[in-house]
């Protein structure tokens, strides 16, 4: 099993040609990487350590945004299109595909991406054993209907609104039975006992 180490920035970002940067999360074979972007950070997630992050601006389009940081010291940038992406390892799909270019190597590397309801930040799941798993609810409450599933090293994307007793909302990724298909979003509930601290109160 992989063990990934996180770096989780937080800095009042630069801004292009858009008012905040969108949530996305993209996986990468090559490097093997995990990007997340969304407005209060970017982070990488590697099997080797955490990577530098720095000069974090935005531009393109809303729908194709491209984000343009400092990575390891090295000028890249990290374009997002409507095309399907695969992660370069299974037969599992993501609506998006993300163009890495310039970090670690000046040459264009292509990952799958998700996008999360602009807003959301990812928070890491907290408080469960390394085999158990973070039920979703349709509701804010224990008795609801259950609708998905985080795992205790996955994220669950919060959205910017209030808790409600105890409940925070947001997206998760859904994985589809069997071997091939599309990974997709959705949303559901979470008590906030399980999720870590924000990622913005985070050094």
């Amino acid at each position: 099993m992989r063990v990934f180490a996180v770096l989780m920035l937080s800095f009042a970002p630069t801004i292009a040609g858009a008012t905040a940067f969108p949530s996305i999360s993209c996986v990468f074979t090559e490097p093997f990487a995990t990007i997340d972007v969304w407005n209060g950070g970017m982070r990488i997630i590697t099997p080797e350590g955490a990577i530098p992050v720095t000069d974090r601006t935005l531009s393109g389009s809303n729908l194709e945004p491209i984000v343009r940081a400092t990575i390891a010291g090295q000028a890249a940038s990290l374009a997002i299109t409507k095309l399907q992406g695969s992660d370069g390892m299974s037969d599992f799909k993501r609506p998006l595909t993300g163009v890495l270019t310039g970090w670690p190597q000046a040459i264009s590397q292509n990952g799958a991406c998700l996008r999360y309801r602009n807003g959301a930040a990812p928070r890491p799941v907290a408080g469960l054993a390394q085999d158990r798993h973070l039920n979703v609810r349709a509701r804010p409450s224990m008795s609801s209907k259950i609708v998905g599933s985080v795992t205790s090293s996955g994220r669950f994307w919060a959205y910017p609104e209030p808790a409600v007793g105890g409940w925070v909302r947001g997206g998760f990724e859904v994985i589809p039975k069997g071997e091939n298909g599309m990974i997709t979003v959705s949303e559901g509930w979470v008590s906030v006992r399980y999720l870590g601290v924000p990622i913005t109160q985070l050094r």
